[in-house]
């Protein structure tokens, strides 16, 4: 069994090297500066009339996630739902799927959408502090809560608050129930390996994509098509090939994605070989294969 630091160390390699590959995934950057970036491939164009924001583009579409941004967009819609947890392990889509419904509800929030990364936050001070610098409150007297509360109190906008269970170990999982508490407008999205356990918390549990060997349309097979450069037209045994291919890596998508980076540099038949290889020695686990296998394709 590959422990929880293994994994979230390939997790990280994997993203890492994923984000300097020629035609990989872009992993989004989550920046912290005011200006709005260009959206490539976004359902819709978004130009400087549209509210504030900090989101960055995404170069590829969302795939095979059609269901859940559908369900998650009616979650945080719904009246008095001001705080949804996306919930599910390290590599599942729990970021992008958090970035594409914030980009949805850009224009429901006047006062913009605004993602924070809390990976590296330690506490609650410094959750403030890394928020109040995510909307553009970079000068303050005072603490940075009493600021940040203050700046929050009549202004409407939506928080995506990404890789928040470092504050749930801390045990500071409470302060973002405590700043919604001071500011009744603000609404939040927040990613986390596990449920906050907050009163007013309303959980989204992100799944692994969907996969079959017998299916070569699946979800995890799409999504593995769209990064795969396959030469020439992608035949039946290829689709079958992949099918195998994402059975193994149990539809978890940045090991799919990891894996069809690999392509042509590996045929499918090679991969597959290479990942049964690596399956083998764990539990077959997708992350568990992925905490093995970032360490043989990546280059």
């Amino acid at each position: 069994m590959v422990d929880g630091a293994t994994i979230d160390e390939a997790v990280a390699e994997a993203r890492q090297s994923l984000a300097g590959a020629a035609g990989a995934w872009s992993v989004p950057v989550l920046l912290r500066s005011t200006a709005p970036p260009a959206f490539v491939g976004s359902p819709r164009t978004l130009g400087p009339e549209d509210n504030p924001h900090n989101l960055p583009g995404m170069d590829r579409r969302l795939i095979s996630r059609e269901r859940e941004s559908t369900d998650l967009l009616r979650l945080v819609s719904k009246e008095g739902n001001r705080l949804v947890t996306i919930t599910g392990a390290g590599g599942i889509g729990k970021s992008r799927l958090s970035l594409h419904v914030g980009k949805q509800l850009l224009f429901d929030f006047p006062d913009g959408v605004w993602m924070v990364e809390c990976e590296i936050v330690a506490g609650r001070d410094e959750l403030y502090a890394t928020i109040a610098a995510a909307v553009g409150l970079h000068r303050f007297e005072g603490s940075a809560q009493e600021a940040l509360f203050a700046y929050l109190r009549d202004r409407r906008l939506l928080l995506l608050l990404d890789c928040y269970e470092g504050l749930q170990v801390a045990g500071e999982a409470g302060a973002i129930e405590r700043l919604l508490e001071a500011a009744p407008q603000v609404s939040a999205i927040v990613t986390s390996r596990s449920i906050l356990g907050l009163a007013s918390e309303v959980t989204y549990p992100l799944q692994s994509l969907g996969f079959d060997e017998q299916d070569p349309e699946s979800g995890s097979v799409r999504l593995f098509f769209e990064f795969a450069a396959v030469n020439g037209k992608i035949t039946v045994q290829d689709r079958q090939l992949a099918s195998q291919i994402c059975c193994l890596l149990e539809g978890v998508p940045l090991a799919i994605i990891l894996a069809a980076s690999r392509i042509p540099i590996l045929s499918l038949a090679e991969l597959l070989e290479l990942i049964k290889k690596s399956a083998c020695h764990c539990c077959t686990e997708g992350l568990e294969v992925l905490a093995r296998l970032s360490r043989s394709l990546c280059p």
